[in-house]
């Protein structure tokens, strides 16, 4: 009940096209509580509802961003997405703000209550890709400040659910210490916010700015030390390094377990020709995170700056492997050049087809993909450039197989299809055969992704009954339950009262069949943290403990499933008192 009161309420989209039909807006709503004696700072809770509303609207503007880049024929995953709407989306007028009383558990509450409006141009959509190697660190950047923010609505939701609680007043004291804490944490993080912004947008002096004030509000935050290092980084005057260096040490000694900052760092070092120190950096950012595909595109470089060929040419494939649209123009003018150095390296070769694909020579692409997946026949990454082009050319069963094939492989493949025109052709397909179970479960994905829930959670049922051990139908209609009730919420008459208890059990009904049929479900962790999160709004919080826990097995440094364990440790521990 308390969750619900005070985290972000989503609320009903409402798009209205301006003048220019280059621009569109979106309504965002957002909600903060304060009472007597626990944060009485009215000007810091309207800032955190104007917040959580501008996070609404831009939740809420992903589809238009998504459409955009799909027109320019420009791949956008979905991080890539949210930090362009951090960073582009603009307020249209004044915040309106709405102050209402209401005295819960015994505390006299003022719910402040922002609805806002916001504009997203595609102009700066599509300018956001002009520099990819710049979107990519802001994309980075914006992951970390991502977690910042989670990180502190938990903190005081946990605190606004202990103060209702308590009834001592050294405890109340003490809580009210800890909420100073988390409002300064909140006040670093809008500048952190506003210096990627100025950053992303080429505003260097104004960005440092922001991230100094960060730093003097909160000493110890390694995001803002790491983000200005960044900037320094892109200075490229006499000097700069040192500082860059500086900063992005300080982020290090204060968070050594991030693979981005080891990365920064070993950019730095590689700028002033130090080598060895670079490498050991790289390599220290592959121990702990060895899917990040940035690792290997800068240690490529590394490797090629010092003559390094066939080192450089492997780091560039892993690169491709891990994300087959994030390799750098270098990579690509040496993919020829690998293939006569590893004639069997299929990544290279499906390398060769996205190339061609680029010039529009078909014919070399589809034997360029054809021949890669003879040398590996789980390349997702082929198997997604060849279904382009048997989109391009009407084949649309032939499409959907491989499309489906690269999504088993790997959701992320999905991100790169053009899902509009695919939505097009399964509907036409489906017309002359309605039983094509492969059609109906990617038609799912998308309804889902446009958040079609109720089209989706219908296509996933028909893929169920007539395929009832396909896992993934299972796992994706537990979601599109999950996304259901959030929505259903948001258009209640009291979304603060309302619980879709239905779809919620119908999510945990799905997860569980799905993790009963694959015990070893490539999405295992998240399955388990998306459970969690049903029982967690079922008030069902043993088991969704229980379900932190068992996420934790399998990953046990996953910070955002540490925070929300202990989240719910602490209301546990309560309700118990």
């Amino acid at each position: 009940m308390i969750r619900k009161l005070i985290v972000l309420i989503a609320v009903v989209l409402s798009i209205f096209s301006q003048a220019s039909t280059e621009q569109k807006i979106f309504d965002g709503h957002g909600q903060f509580m304060i009472a007597d004696g626990f944060s009485g700072d009215l000007t810091l809770a309207k800032a955190r509802a104007k917040d959580r509303a501008l996070d609404n609207a831009r939740l809420h503007a992903r589809i238009f961003v998504q459409s955009v880049t799909e027109t320019q024929d420009l791949v956008a995953t979905l991080d890539e997405i949210k930090t362009i709407l951090a960073n582009t989306i603009e307020i249209r007028g004044e915040p309106k703000f709405k102050i209402e009383t209401e005295k819960i558990r015994g505390a006299d509450v003022l719910i402040i209550t922002c609805n806002l409006s916001a504009v997203v141009d595609d102009s700066n959509v599509i300018n956001a890709f002009n520099d990819r190697k710049k979107l990519e660190q802001v994309v980075q950047q914006n992951k970390s400040l991502e977690i910042l923010k989670e990180k502190n609505d938990l903190e005081i939701e946990e605190l606004w659910e202990r103060y209702l609680n308590s009834t001592l007043e050294s405890e109340r004291e003490q809580i009210r210490n800890l909420v100073k804490a988390n409002n300064k944490d909140f006040t670093a993080n809008q500048y952190i916010e506003s210096g990627q912004r100025h950053y992303a947008a080429g505003r260097s002096e104004e960005a440092i700015e922001d991230y100094n004030r960060a730093i003097e509000i909160d000493p110890n935050n390694a995001t803002a030390y790491n983000n200005r290092g960044v900037v320094y980084i892109g200075y490229n005057e006499f000097g700069t390094d040192e500082i860059a260096l500086s900063d992005v040490n300080h982020a290090i000694e204060l968070n050594p377990t991030n693979a981005i900052m080891y990365i920064n760092r070993g950019a730095v070092y590689q700028n002033k020709n130090e080598y060895d120190k670079a490498f050991d950096d790289y390599m220290r950012a592959v121990n702990i995170d060895p899917n990040e595909p940035s690792i290997y595109l800068n240690r490529g470089s590394l490797y090629r700056s010092q003559g390094k060929q066939i080192l450089a040419l492997a780091d560039y494939n892993h690169a491709l492997e891990l994300d087959p649209q994030n390799v750098s123009d270098q990579a690509m003018n040496d993919f020829n050049h690998a293939i006569q150095l590893d004639p069997k390296r299929s990544a290279s070769y499906a390398a060769l087809g996205y190339f061609y694909l680029e010039l529009d020579d078909l014919d070399k692409s589809l034997e360029n993909f054809n021949y890669a997946l003879e040398i590996n026949p789980k390349s997702g990454e082929a198997y997604l450039g060849r279904g382009k082009i048997y989109q391009l050319r009407g084949i649309t069963p032939r499409m959907i197989d491989d499309y489906n094939r690269a999504i088993e492989l790997s959701y992320r493949y999905f991100f790169h299809i053009d899902k509009n025109q695919v939505f097009v052709d399964i509907n036409y397909l489906l017309q002359a055969d309605p039983l094509q179970v492969r059609a109906i479960y990617l038609r799912g994905l998308i309804n889902e992704n446009m958040m079609n829930f109720k089209d989706a959670i219908a296509d996933f049922t028909q893929v169920v009954k007539l395929q009832p051990k396909r896992v993934e139908a299972y796992y994706h209609r537990g979601i599109t339950y999950m996304n259901l009730a959030i929505d259903n919420m948001a258009k209640a008459v009291d979304p603060y009262n309302y619980t879709d208890v239905e779809s919620y059990r119908h999510a945990i009904e799905d997860l569980t069949r799905a993790l009963e049929l694959d015990p070893s479900l490539a999405r295992k962790h998240d399955a388990y943290m998306r459970r969690a999160n049903a029982y967690y709004y079922l008030n069902d919080f043993s088991k969704a403990a229980e379900d932190c826990r068992k996420a934790l097995e399998l990953t046990p440094n996953h910070e955002r499933a540490q925070k929300f364990l202990q989240s719910i440790e602490s209301i546990i521990e309560h309700r118990s008192n």
